[in-house]
């Protein structure tokens, strides 16, 4: 999926994961007032991921682009 995250507070990073414990690794990083998209590669269960900001607040929309099993 492309995640795009905007309208950014603060410097920070996003995680986008399907469940379970939330990875150490980030998929998208950013500093205050960007706007930045990234491909993420996250398993979708029952058509849901998680996202998980570290600081501040942001916008976020994420465009399957396709998956696989």
């Amino acid at each position: 999926m492309n995640v795009t995250a905007t309208n950014t507070t603060r410097s920070s990073f996003l995680t986008v994961w399907p469940g379970g414990p939330r990875p150490l690794a980030s998929d998208i990083n950013w500093t205050s007032g960007q706007t930045v998209p990234n491909l993420a590669v996250a398993r979708m269960i029952f058509g849901q991921v998680y996202e998980f900001n570290a600081a501040g607040s942001v916008d976020t929309t994420a465009d399957v682009s396709g998956w696989y099993w």
